[in-house]
Order: C-alpha cells, then sequence, then structure tokens
C-alpha cells in the first residue's frame, strides 16, 4: 500500500520526510513513561506515608497494590481517550500525569478502605477521597487556562457530586439497604447534574437508607 505512511489519506495527510509515524511513536511512549514515573511517585509518597503511620502489613500492601492498579488503569485510559478523540499528534501528557496520580491517590485511599474495619479511618478515608477529586478538576483546569470562575465552578460542582457518591458509598455496610440503590448511585451519579444529585441524595439518603438505618436500630 503505497499510502499506509498517511493512513491512505494522501491529500488530508502528508508525511514529507517520512518520520511522522517515528514522532507518534515516542510520543505514546512517552505518555506510557509517564504514567509509570507518576503512579511510582504516588506508591512511593502513599508507601512512605503508611510507614510513618506505623499502619499494618496488611494495610499497606492493599494500598500499595491499589495505587499501582488505581495509577496504570486511569492513565491507560485517559491515553486511550486523547488518542480516540484528538489523534496521537495532539497526546496531553499533564492530563495524563494528572490522571494516573489522581487514580493511584484513590486506588491507594480504596485499598486502605477495604482492608481496615474502624469506621472512623473509612470516614476519613473518604473524606480525603473528596479532596482528591476536587484537587483533579481543579489541576486539569490550571493546566487547561480556564477562568477563575470556571475553576471555582467545576470545583464546586466536583466536590458535590464527589461527597454525594462517598456518602452513599458509606453505607454499604448497612446489609438491608437495596443494592440497586447503591449500585445506581455509584455507576451514574458522575454523569449527573448538581440538581439531579440534589435529588438523588434526598431521597436515597434521607428517605430510603434512613429508613433502614432506622428500622435496623429501632429508632422510632
Amino acid at each position: 500500500n503505497l499510502f499506509v505512511y498517511c493512513n491512505n489519506n494522501p491529500i488530508m495527510n502528508i508525511d514529507p520526510d517520512g518520520n511522522d509515524w517515528w514522532s507518534n511513536f515516542w510520543k505514546i511512549v512517552g505518555a506510557i513513561a509517564i504514567i509509570g514515573i507518576s503512579t511510582i511517585a504516588t506508591i512511593v509518597t502513599f508507601g512512605g506515608a503508611a510507614a510513618l503511620l506505623g499502619v499494618s502489613t496488611v494495610v499497606a500492601t492493599s494500598m500499595i497494590a491499589g495505587a499501582a492498579i488505581g495509577g496504570l488503569v486511569a492513565g491507560g485510559i485517559e491515553l486511550a481517550i486523547q488518542i480516540s478523540k484528538n489523534g496521537i499528534e495532539n497526546i496531553d501528557l499533564m492530563s495524563i500525569a494528572i490522571e494516573s496520580v489522581t487514580g493511584a491517590a484513590l486506588g491507594a485511599i480504596t485499598g486502605a478502605i477495604s482492608s481496615t474495619t474502624s469506621l472512623t479511618i473509612k470516614a476519613g478515608m473518604r473524606l480525603s477521597k473528596v479532596g482528591i477529586s476536587v484537587l483533579n478538576s481543579v489541576s486539569h483546569d490550571i493546566s487547561s487556562g480556564q477562568k477563575f470562575n470556571i475553576l471555582i465552578k467545576n470545583a464546586l460542582n466536583t466536590l458535590w457530586k464527589s461527597a454525594a457518591l462517598q456518602s452513599i458509598g458509606a453505607f454499604k455496610f448497612f446489609s438491608k439497604v437495596p443494592s440497586n440503590i447503591i449500585e445506581f448511585s455509584t455507576s451514574q451519579i458522575s454523569q449527573f447534574s448538581v440538581d439531579q444529585v440534589n435529588n438523588l441524595v434526598y431521597v436515597l439518603l434521607i428517605k430510603d437508607i434512613s429508613r433502614h438505618i432506622f428500622k435496623e436500630f429501632k429508632f422510632r
């Protein structure tokens, strides 16, 4: 195929010196390296924090495993989305780094939550996940040069949605809360508007979940 170098479109795509493919190759390699470095840096950070706090080996191992999986998956998804939407030549390494660090941090915290039975620690970890989500939003807006008012608006929206999601997740340990409530909330809440999140929180948390909690502990 004589036109494979330009994706079979010699009119719209050109490669005079035949090196564009090589440039794209190194962009992908660079993006993968960013994912790895960002993930490793986050693992080291959380691992050091775990050592300083004297957490158990089980918790530390869960945090490290969660960070590794979260960072690699989040960074890989961001890379794939960028390539599909904007092409290899327009890869945004900063966004990939932000997603990798965020994914690793959230993964580490999720690992800690899953390996502890303390409700106080779980609550604190969930609160930190809200903060990380907001920081992710702010970082992306700063990187893309958003105006300050847009940055604040996006940060507040993220704060509210993330807080609602973590609040709903916190009630999973109540066995009598219908599973379809949690599944619906966690899988779709990220796509909701602020008004929809408001309705979801009031309807699910106050009406349904509170009713089950009160019934469980016989609060009448």
